[in-house]
């Protein structure tokens, strides 16, 4: 749990404060290149800056595995690897890999108030007055299933509350001036 609590916290803010804006890539389709598309998981990625060849295409086969229908993410290496940004059905997605191109997690954040109908149903008993703030689904490598986190508010009260499987465990609670 407190491994999936680092990702969910940790790696999120770590992600995006090393952000380096002369470090992003663009990926292009078949579309951008040669006018026709030919598959929608053909994603051609011309350089990263310090990513081998053969670490970006580990990960260019991977990411068209996992999100085969994504047409232009946002490529950017950070300090400690490559992220991929995209969204798809108002999902925002942050794809994770590891220099060498290896997968490390998956975080979806949802739209404001949106939370998983299975998370809900867990929540739902002991959460009853809060309101929903927003909710992340986490998807890691080393990790068997997913986890949510979900920030609910009652009036001043907020807290975080770390979903796996059937259980929760609440890993923030504060209350606003």
């Amino acid at each position: 749990m407190k491994k999936i609590r680092q990702i969910g916290l940790l790696v999120i803010t770590s992600l995006l404060a090393s952000y380096h804006p002369e470090a992003v890539g663009r990926c292009q389709t078949d579309q951008d290149v040669i006018g026709k598309k030919v598959s929608k998981n053909v994603i051609r990625v011309t350089a990263l800056p310090g990513v081998s060849e053969h670490a970006l295409k580990r990960l260019i086969k991977d990411f068209g595995k996992r999100h085969p229908d994504i047409d232009m993410p946002t490529w950017l290496v950070v300090s400690d690897g490559i992220v991929v940004k995209f969204s798809d059905n108002e999902v925002s997605y942050l794809v994770s890999y590891t220099i060498d191109g290896s997968w490390k997690h998956t975080i979806e954040h949802y739209q404001p108030n949106y939370i998983p109908p299975k998370v809900s149903l867990i929540l739902n008993a002991k959460y009853v007055d809060y309101k929903i703030l927003r909710s992340k689904k986490i998807t890691s490598c080393d990790k068997a299933g997913e986890s949510y986190i979900v920030q609910l508010q009652k009036d001043k009260r907020f807290k975080e509350v770390l979903v796996e499987g059937r259980s929760f465990t609440e890993i923030s609670n504060m209350e606003a001036f």
